[in-house]
């Protein structure tokens, strides 16, 4: 609002701005990360974001049911503690393999499940990169093969007889 020098009304003073193209960009962002968080707390294989230091970022529903943990109670253990019960990185770890290639890694390996029953799984494991092309940590998705596994048997078995 401004004043004339005598103290009268002269009129208003403002600044207008449009923000209709940053709300649309905030929900397309807001959807996107819907659709992502839908993904990732519904699909059956276990997903698993690590930092470079082997420290568990975030765990999806599946990931924490197959090891019998919550998923707030995972964050921040080291992947070898929370998955192998480990003092230190396992041997055959994938991700080291894949930060320090800056490739994907894959293995297949025996998990066994809290219930005690043992399951082939697919571990890969996915590299992550800062700006600098320093590795961050990686994402890791362990697919339950033990079906898999079992009807390749039976179909080898078949062929042979």
């Amino acid at each position: 609002m401004q004043h004339h020098a005598r103290g009268e009304f002269r009129g208003y003073r403002g600044t207008v701005r449009d923000v209709t193209e940053q709300k649309r960009v905030m929900e397309a962002l807001r959807r996107s990360e819907e659709l992502y968080r839908s993904l990732v707390d519904n699909i059956d294989a276990g997903i698993v974001l690590i930092d470079a230091g082997y420290r568990i970022v975030a765990v999806n529903p599946a990931q924490a049911r197959r090891i019998g943990k919550s998923q707030e109670e995972l964050i921040g253990m080291y992947c070898y503690r929370a998955f192998e019960n480990r003092e230190a990185i396992c041997p055959e770890c994938q991700a080291e393999a894949a930060m320090a290639g800056g490739n994907p890694t894959q293995c297949r390996r025996l998990d066994v499940r809290v219930e005690g029953i043992r399951h082939d799984v697919l571990v890969k494991a996915f590299p992550l990169f800062g700006p600098d092309g320093t590795a961050t940590g990686f994402v890791e998705l362990i697919e339950n093969i033990s079906e898999r596994i079992r009807t390749e048997e039976v179909l080898r078995g078949a062929k042979e007889a």
